[in-house]
């Protein structure tokens, strides 16, 4: 495929997007499967996968905001529960 963009041409090999996507979602896959091992050893050894994952997901949020998340989630429970 050739298009012209700011008057230049450029060919673009379709194939080539192709082949990296699929080696990179091939990669993500293997990825995936470790990430799944290491829950199942976790898990094995006696760690709750699902506290273990919420956990890493706050991890990711600032401080702030996880502190936030917590108080929150503790209010909410506190009320319903």
């Amino acid at each position: 495929m050739k298009i012209i963009l700011n008057g230049e041409l450029f060919e673009i090999r379709l194939t080539e997007y192709t082949d990296r996507i699929e080696k990179l979602e091939e990669e993500k896959k293997e990825i995936s499967d470790q990430i799944a091992t290491v829950y199942q050893e976790a898990e094995s050894k006696g760690f709750n996968k699902k506290a273990l994952k919420q956990a890493l997901k706050m991890l990711k949020l600032q401080k702030e905001e996880r502190d936030l998340q917590l108080e929150l989630t503790t209010q909410y429970l506190e009320e319903i529960g």
